[in-house]
């Protein structure tokens, strides 16, 4: 298993870096010294398509092997000291239905076409053409004028469907107003970098 989490780290930087977390996960049940995915319940049945698997939870017996009460799994590391904010989206393919419907290319915050009277399913990611993913950085000096980084981090919106997060985001870093919102001097708003790739699946 492979995630990734916005947290702080200040042994690293001041304020939230992005760390990474990587997991060997079975494939059948072999009890709690090592958790698996084929009869993991929580792993199997509470999956939400807009955040993902939840690794976490104030009842450890909900997710055997992977975390003891609310404590923090060990093997996330930390592999973006200077990544303030990270957000992911999805680029839909164009899909015919069965009935003649044309469902166009699209931005989505789920990895599936949502179709109205039928219940949405990620099925293989087979409706994804690529996942987008943002971030946006600011280095170790500019961070030691922050005082208050949830304002920071809040500052730039979650992703919506049909809206580029880059541009988003960068609407917001060049409104004249950006430094009051963010809570951040003026003269570091010109230090944040906004960076977006799409990683396209190859699908056979």
């Amino acid at each position: 298993m492979i995630g990734y989490d916005g947290t702080d780290d200040d042994l690293i930087n001041k304020g939230p870096v992005i760390q990474r977390l990587t997991k060997g996960i079975g494939w059948k049940d072999n009890g709690n010294s090592w958790p698996n995915l084929l009869f993991h319940k929580n792993l199997r049945e509470n999956f939400d398509p807009t955040k993902g698997y939840t690794l976490f939870s104030s009842n450890a017996a909900d997710y055997p092997g992977f975390v003891q009460g609310t404590t923090r799994d060990p093997n996330f590391q930390t592999v973006g000291d200077q990544i303030f904010r990270f957000e992911y989206m999805y680029l839909l393919k164009k899909r015919l239905l069965d009935d003649g419907t044309v469902l166009p290319q699209k931005l989505s915050i789920v990895p599936f076409h949502p179709i109205s009277g039928v219940t949405g399913s990620v099925d293989g990611f087979k409706d994804v053409e690529a996942i987008v993913v943002a971030i946006a950085v600011l280095d170790s000096k500019s961070r030691e004028q922050v005082n208050d980084f949830s304002l920071l981090v809040d500052s730039l919106p979650d992703a919506v469907d049909n809206f580029d997060i880059e541009s988003q985001w960068m609407a917001q870093l060049l409104a004249p107003s950006y430094d009051g919102v963010a809570g951040i001097p003026e003269r570091v708003v010109p230090n944040i970098r906004v960076y977006q790739r799409y990683f396209y699946l190859n699908h056979k």
